[in-house]
């Protein structure tokens, strides 16, 4: 039975003659690659974090603000009325 493995010319890769595939067969880099994989992803799900609490913020903003020119017509009504 013939190896399914075959070393290439390359450190750390070896072909799989069934499928045709080079192969990394470096586990330290396969390691290195899971962190930075990992720290990609915690770093993006903190960006939609920020990103949700930003959206957040400008609805309550605008509520404010809306609140506030209710209260602004309100007491200018009550002005102009007093001013009778």
């Amino acid at each position: 039975m013939a190896e399914r493995f075959q070393k290439t010319n390359m450190p750390g890769m070896v072909k799989d003659h069934a499928t045709g595939a080079i192969l990394n067969t470096n586990k330290d880099a396969f390691i290195a690659y899971k962190s930075r994989k990992a720290k990609i992803i915690e770093s993006n799900s903190r960006i939609d974090s920020i990103e949700l609490t930003v959206a957040n913020l400008q609805v309550e903003l605008q509520k404010s603000d809306d609140k506030i020119t209710e209260i602004h017509s309100m007491l200018k009504a009550m002005v102009e009325n007093n001013g009778r």
